[in-house]
């Protein structure tokens, strides 16, 4: 089909095209940046069950001279307390064994030392470290890491377009831009303390370097495939799956051709190692397995794969865990044998994981760590962007399956989706694991609408009627019409904690700083922005519509507290509001 006068003039002004999306995306950047720097939700790492907390310890702890990490240890949260306690009452020989009393504060510690520490890293060191680099070059302030968050944010929506105009056409291309520039989901997670806006960066950039390689074909460029995925897992663990993939790919394309086989898998092999090779060498220098990259990863696996597994996010089993634990002490394959033992039958396993895959292709955001939904009362920039998963997930889908045929050009991008897939389907829903998925099928949502526009232009019309419906009836699934079990129980998408973690550690402490100076105007200012926003569900409560549920009539008495605690500070500052 011959280019359309759209195509040919996206041809030829394709680096202005590429260069006002990027300029937009600059734009909404800064202003969610002005929107956010000032208020609470950039210091949402001050809650210590966070694992935002975690990130922002190790890298203090990196920046005040431990550059081995030797002494960081597991993160105790109320979780990982309450399953150690539970492990220790049902086999006291653990506590016995550990020298430390059962309900000792640092049997806990002792006994996750044993299961997840021994000088390894709990998670993959590459963030905390780049946020200690960040912190020692910049100042110990979390909004310099946002900064260049939010540049990866721009890099990524450039390689998406750069990427997707290589491998569907320019109009992709560019469509594909102008999603990622207005993904509000993607721009959420560029001002939070965790890695998701990193791993969306880096499995882009595999894509494009996988690219590259191809058209170049020089040993040289997969040699740089190498390393680049070298420094992903260091990033997160699960990109080995991408270097397992990329390895078979090969394998099928230079089967007959056995000396270009040797030669760039060697020199990809050969990368990979040097990309790994800090990790090898800080291991041994500590004492620990030289392959050693995560300790947590069948932790996390118990946490979605047993039987009584809530469906959304992580949810720790005392019923399995304990014993699990116990008989395998963290060790990743023997746990994840030990939980796909706990169902008994196959079929149970199977319907967990249908299950899982249903939630995850569903719109909600479900939170972990922070909310999004959350987010929103507070940034216009944020509330106002259209495409979420709500859009993408069923153009994505159809676009999967539509461009099949040109699976030979396009196999780095469906095995980034692979990649993806497999952990969201191995470990919890969450929307930050599942962003990387969400950005990745992009490229495949804007080829669809590209296809349907070329379709349409030349009077296509019954096909594009059958794609299109098939777009409505996948909509329909995605959107939760034939599966209603996937909000929350509470029909609310605002949690108690996302409003607990502001006042207790933002507004609250700052207040009481204020009122130890004797400064009632600046105390009564935090608790008047403090109470300003308040979720939709408890804005119609009064005496006669009651709190439908738990969490509702809880966050209702967290702010009815604080509009206690504004009137006590505005009666001492004088004022008759």
């Amino acid at each position: 089909m011959c280019d359309s006068k759209l195509e040919q003039w996206l041809h030829r002004y394709w680096t202005y095209v590429l260069l006002v999306i990027l300029a937009g995306a600059i734009l909404i950047r800064v202003i969610y940046f002005l929107e956010l720097s000032s208020g609470p939700n950039v210091w949402q790492h001050q809650w210590p069950e966070s694992d935002m907390n975690f990130f922002d310890r190790w890298a203090r702890q990196i920046m005040e001279g431990d550059l081995l990490s030797s002494e960081v240890t597991v993160p105790l949260h109320s979780w990982h307390k309450d399953l150690a306690h539970e492990a220790l009452r049902r086999y006291p020989d653990i506590g016995r064994s550990l020298g430390a009393e059962s309900y000792r504060s640092d049997s806990a510690a002792a006994l996750w030392e044993l299961w997840c520490g021994q000088r390894r890293f709990y998670q993959e060191p590459a963030y905390p470290y780049l946020i200690a680099a960040t912190y020692r070059l910049l100042g110990s302030d979390v909004r310099f890491v946002f900064a260049w968050q939010l540049v990866l944010g721009v890099g990524s929506i450039a390689m998406i377009c750069i990427i997707t105009r290589c491998i569907f056409g320019v109009m992709a291309g560019a469509l594909s831009g102008i999603l990622a520039a207005l993904c509000s989901p993607m721009l959420f997670y560029e001002m939070v303390l965790l890695r998701a806006t990193l791993i969306v960066f880096t499995g882009l950039a595999l894509v494009l370097v996988i690219e590259i390689a191809r058209r170049r074909g020089s040993c040289l460029w997969w040699g740089g495939v190498g390393l680049a995925m070298g420094v992903a897992i260091l990033i997160k663990s699960y990109f080995v799956l991408m270097i397992l993939g990329v390895l078979v790919v090969m394998l099928w394309e230079y089967w007959h051709s056995q000396e270009r086989l040797i030669g760039r898998g060697a020199t990809m092999l050969i990368g990979l190692a040097i990309g790994i090779l800090p990790l090898v060498v800080r291991n041994q220098m500590v004492g620990a397995s030289p392959l050693a990259f995560t300790s947590a990863g069948g932790v996390t696996f118990i946490t979605s794969n047993t039987p009584d597994y809530v469906k959304r996010g992580p949810s720790m089993s005392l019923e399995y865990a304990p014993a699990i634990l116990a008989q395998t002490r963290g060790a990743f394959v023997p746990t994840v044998w030990r939980t796909l033992r706990t169902h008994d039958q196959l079929w149970d396993y199977v319907k967990l994981l249908k299950e899982r895959f249903t939630v995850n292709w569903q719109w909600i955001e479900i939170p972990n760590n922070c909310n999004f939904y959350y987010y929103r009362l507070w940034s216009r920039i944020l509330s106002c962007l259209p495409v979420t998963f709500y859009i993408l997930a069923p153009l994505g889908i159809v676009g999967v399956f539509l461009a099949l045929p040109s699976i030979g050009k396009s196999w780095p991008l469906y095995l980034l989706i692979a990649t993806h897939l497999v952990v969201v389907l191995m470990f919890f829903s969450s929307s930050r694991l599942r962003l990387p998925l969400q950005i990745a099928v992009i490229p495949f949502a804007a080829y669809l609408v590209s296809w349907a526009i070329r379709r349409l232009q030349a009077r296509h019309f019954r096909l594009a009627v059958v794609v299109l419906g098939c777009v409505t009836l996948t909509g329909l699934w995605t959107s939760g019409r034939w599966t209603a079990t996937i909000l929350p129980n509470s029909n609310s998408l605002i949690r108690w904690v996302d409003c607990m973690v502001p006042l207790r550690y933002f507004y609250g402490p700052r207040a009481d700083e204020a009122i130890s100076r004797g400064d009632w105007g600046t105390a009564s200012e935090l608790m008047i922005e403090a109470v300003k926003v308040e979720p939709p569900q408890i804005r119609v409560l009064d005496f006669h519509h009651r709190a439908a549920d738990r969490e509702t009539a809880m966050i209702g008495t967290l702010f009815a507290r604080a509009h206690r605690n504004l009137s006590v500070i505005l009666a001492n500052n004088g004022s008759h509001r």
